[in-house]
């Protein structure tokens, strides 16, 4: 016998169902019809729709030309301002543009240096290819951070599709701000944000040398003795009322706390005038207009206040709303 022979053993490697797969390499070792889960949500991808678990089955993903193992739901292809799941949800091409209200464009403010009015209006609008007929409502952001964490004014508008004022009170003075834009089209979808714009604050138009919430020129005389709510308490001074002279002139108007209002930080009033927008203003608005800001005990439930006007409102007095909805933060 050759003492330098070499023998050579090969084994091979164990595949219980048989199906090509070494079971060291495959996921369902026992199922010759399973080797492989994409996205480890314990079914096989040869049975799973939807092999990256990203919203959308794996035959459209092909068929449209997406990667049906890599999760794009919040990708846009054809960058038209739809995610490539909202495309999916829609039944659009994911690499066609859509028509639609597209991503807003920001037009003003656009102001870095701090002269910038503490209460601007803030205007966008449309690119070249937009479909305005497809508009529904408009998403308004602003917030101290470009990460928007905690917005300090968030708006959804169905009337104020291209321009909305931000409310006295809302913005601090000499203060940087950031803002963003989305439309939502008639189907409900919110499409892309806009960029992020930046802007400045100046100095406050009115003052609160006491800091009750009350601008200076609309407080009442120290020690007034007001009843705006009917009980027969002197409403002057309350903690969970504040009370100013109605912006019309006539009498005095009181906001009281209701329902998860925690506090009420200010009341102020303002004229038709400062309206500049002619097709928001109303026509005629006896008891005057007022702005007011409270914080709330949980954010994201109601929030209830009581307006109580010291003389009677007339019988045929017509109630005006604006279709929009305030996020409680």
């Amino acid at each position: 016998m050759d003492a330098d022979r070499t023998i050579t053993a090969r084994f091979a490697p164990r595949d219980s169902d048989g199906d090509g797969t070494p079971d060291h390499s495959d996921t369902f070792p026992d199922d010759p019809t399973e080797a492989s889960d994409n996205d480890n949500d314990n079914i096989g991808d040869n049975a799973d729709p939807d092999d990256d678990n990203d919203g959308m089955p794996d035959t459209w993903e092909i068929l449209n030309g997406l990667a049906s193992l890599t999760g794009d739901a919040d990708s846009d292809a054809d960058r038209d301002g739809l995610t490539n799941l909202q495309e999916y949800e829609k039944g659009t091409d994911p690499m066609a543009v859509t028509p639609g209200p597209g991503v807003a464009v920001l037009i003003a403010p656009e102001n870095p240096g701090a002269d910038q009015y503490v209460n601007p209006v803030l205007v966008s609008g449309y690119t070249d290819t937009a479909i305005v007929a497809n508009h529904e409502q408009t998403q308004w952001q602003v917030a101290t951070d470009a990460d928007f964490l905690q917005p300090v004014f968030s708006v959804t508008a169905a009337d104020f599709k291209t321009d909305i004022a931000v409310s006295p009170g809302t913005l601090e003075a000499h203060t940087t701000y950031y803002w963003r834009v989305r439309y939502i089209d008639t189907e409900g979808i919110s499409w892309a944000w806009s960029r992020v714009g930046v802007f400045a604050t100046g100095a406050n138009p009115w003052i609160d040398a006491d800091g009750n919430g009350v601008p200076d020129e609309e407080q009442l005389p120290s020690g007034s003795d007001v009843n705006v709510d009917g009980d027969g308490q002197n409403d002057f001074g309350r903690s969970d009322m504040l009370v100013i002279a109605m912006s019309s002139g006539n009498g005095e108007m009181g906001l009281l706390a209701g329902a998860n209002v925690d506090t009420l930080e200010m009341l102020s009033g303002f004229l038709l005038e400062d309206i500049s927008d002619e097709n928001d203003r109303p026509s005629d608005c006896p008891f005057g207009l007022y702005n007011f800001r409270l914080s709330v005990n949980q954010p994201g439930a109601t929030a209830t206040v009581t307006m109580f006007f010291s003389d009677p409102i007339p019988d045929d007095a017509i109630q005006s709303t604006s279709s929009f909805a305030i996020e409680l933060m």
